[in-house]
């Protein structure tokens, strides 16, 4: 299904993850005819002091909280794992949160529709172009600025510089990260002839979710 929109039906729900190893991004929205309202928008933080195996139990256990929340997903997203032979480093980790995606689906409803979806088909949808940045002395094409920016102009209810964190309840810098899943799950939405992107209030925030993520906080530790 990788590129494919398998959503097709108004008033579906769209869980869109950007999968990580020590975060992720998520948000929660539906379409209503040409509309996209979010409903949820958020970071999954660990903590740096857990070793992998806790911290892919944790975001296995939120992934599934997720799941359960209202409005209950018809369809998730997630960003496709592709190599990138100049950066390696944990590699693997994008892949194994893909899969602990589909574990939770199967585990809370196998009929949730899954589908990964290229960074190149969502920045293509939205016509989004690199910048060209400078370092140490090489040129690179820098993605994240141009994404927030596309973002930002296109969604009604902009993204705040700090969330309340789901692992200490402060105030944390929001990374490109969020921008990205908001990107895939707008691009979803244009795709389904969406034109207008609507963040509820309080979209940002929902202490009763951070609440019951606290609970699997204390089961990991």
């Amino acid at each position: 299904m990788v590129g494919k929109f398998i959503t097709t039906k108004k008033n579906d729900t769209l869980l869109v993850i950007d999968p990580s190893s020590s975060h992720l991004a998520y948000s929660l929205s539906r379409i209503h005819g040409d509309e996209q309202v979010f409903y949820q928008i958020g970071m999954l933080w660990t903590l740096d002091s857990w070793d992998s195996g806790q911290k892919f139990l944790y975001m296995f256990n939120a992934l599934k909280l997720l799941l359960q929340e209202e409005p209950l997903a018809d369809s998730v997203y997630t960003e496709s794992f592709f190599v990138n032979f100049k950066q390696r480093v944990g590699s693997s980790s994008v892949p194994t949160v893909n899969n602990l995606l589909r574990m939770a689906i199967t585990e809370v409803d196998p009929s949730i529709g899954f589908s990964e979806i290229s960074p190149s088909t969502w920045r293509k949808i939205l016509e989004i172009k690199p910048k060209k940045t400078n370092v140490k002395g090489k040129t690179k094409n820098d993605f994240k600025v141009p994404t927030r920016e596309t973002v930002d102009s296109l969604l009604t209810g902009t993204i705040p510089e700090k969330i309340t964190s789901n692992i200490t309840n402060n105030q944390r810098q929001v990374p490109h990260d969020l921008s990205d899943c908001l990107a895939i799950s707008i691009a979803t939405g244009t795709q389904l002839g969406c034109k207008k992107f609507i963040a509820g209030s309080p979209a940002f925030i929902n202490p009763i979710f951070i609440e019951k993520l606290k609970r699997i906080k204390n089961n990991v530790e």
